[in-house]
């Protein structure tokens, strides 16, 4: 009820403040009881108070509402949720309004068990897969790339050098001249040959191209992509791959042959002991190889030694032996290798070697291709992987 000149058996209270169980002041007071409050106090001129306080501009009960900023377990009116919701920058459980989700998920930089879309960060995992920015990326060749035949028929990136005569990129990729199909971060000489797809750029002092045709203009001077970033992410990739201990995963040798059978229905680890082979001057000969695993898994298959010959035999992802429609399910992890020399071969899958030299010719691999150096002849197909891999939580 309303009370008369401020008078009553309730607490003293201020229009401005509130009391601690009725409101005083001229028309306010009363016997504990109040116009617009309870029990508990009602602010009607600022925005909530302590305890269980209601702003009376949004109304509600029990945790306070808050119009402004929100705080505790506070409502923004803006976007409703349990848990606060912070649409700019999330925090704690909040939650990102452009991405949604339990933990917190940013975008731009992730942390914590936070799910990070560009680079990933602590323990997180991307719906239980770990994504590479390396992307759409065909051939990565960490420093120079000296090709002598054949093509990159999709995207080729060079950290170092390029040097190629009459060589193709990107033949097999769509054309979008709004993207990059040939990105070299030093010197570029090229003597006939194409560039499809997409664009050319090069970083360094030096560029040629001559009698090279292209999709999307020519040659042009930039540097679009931090390839020492890129060096020591894939690196990374490859030292973690090689730790993860083997998973729903049986490998029988049989001189240079490799028979892999992998069981998960997600993700297999395969690990090869690189002197259960053959070798020859200190390097392990690998011929060919029959997998087979289930249509949803992915395998990652790592084989230790530091020089490694493979050649004259193909990869057969379940009974298919060349151009595999799982050859993106696959990659070949040689964490140790610093030769990797490959002829007369069908390789099926992703090949990551970043300390390796890649050389040979008179075959393919079907899958991405990562290398410190690279040189021959082979072709390479883009087959890019998206299979999963389970980052381990220690090391």
């Amino acid at each position: 009820m309303q009370g008369g000149n401020g008078s009553g058996t309730g607490s003293t209270g201020s229009l401005s403040d509130g009391g601690s169980s009725s409101v005083g002041g001229d028309g306010y007071g009363g016997d504990g009881s109040a116009v617009t409050g309870g029990a508990q106090t009602v602010d009607v001129k600022q925005t909530g108070g302590s305890g269980s306080s209601v702003d009376v501009t949004t109304g509600g009960a029990g945790s306070s509402v808050d119009v402004a900023t929100g705080g505790g377990w506070t409502i923004d009116v803006a976007t409703g949720g349990g848990n606060s919701i912070d649409i700019a920058t999330g925090g704690g459980n909040s939650i990102d309004k452009a991405t949604g989700g339990g933990n917190s998920i940013d975008k731009a930089t992730g942390g914590g068990n936070s799910i990070d879309l560009g680079t990933g960060g602590g323990s997180s995992i991307d719906h239980g897969c770990f994504v590479t920015t390396l992307g759409d990326i065909n051939v990565y060749v960490i420093k120079d790339a000296t090709p002598t035949g054949a093509d990159t028929e999709g995207k080729l990136y060079v950290g170092g050098n390029l040097t190629a005569s009459g060589y193709s990129v990107g033949a097999k990729s769509a054309v979008d001249c709004t993207k990059y199909a040939l990105v070299v971060g030093g010197n570029v000489s090229l003597s006939g040959g194409m560039v499809r797809a997409g664009l050319a750029t090069y970083a360094g002092t030096s560029g040629s191209a001559q009698a090279t045709g292209f999709d999307c203009g020519g040659l042009t001077r930039g540097k679009p992509i931090d390839f020492v970033s890129l060096e020591a992410e894939v690196e990374d990739l490859s030292l973690k791959l090689s730790k993860l201990p083997t998973t729903d995963c049986t490998v029988t040798v049989s001189g240079s042959n490799l028979t892999i059978v992998a069981t998960n229905p997600k993700f297999s680890v395969c690990n090869v002991d690189g002197s259960l082979l053959p070798s020859s001057g200190g390097v392990v000969q690998l011929a060919g190889v029959t997998m087979t695993f289930p249509a949803t898994s992915s395998v990652a298959v790592n084989v230790s030694g530091t020089g490694i010959n493979w050649a004259g035999a193909a990869v057969c992802l379940n009974g298919q032996c060349t151009d595999s429609a799982q050859a993106n399910q696959v990659v070949w992890n040689f964490y140790q290798a610093t030769t990797l020399s490959a002829s007369g071969i069908a390789i099926e899958g992703s090949v990551l070697a970043p300390l390796a030299t890649l050389s040979g010719a008179g075959g393919h691999i079907a899958g991405q291709v990562i290398v410190k150096y690279l040189t021959g002849g082979l072709e390479y197909h883009p087959y890019m992987f998206s299979g999963c891999i389970k980052w381990p939580t220690t090391i």
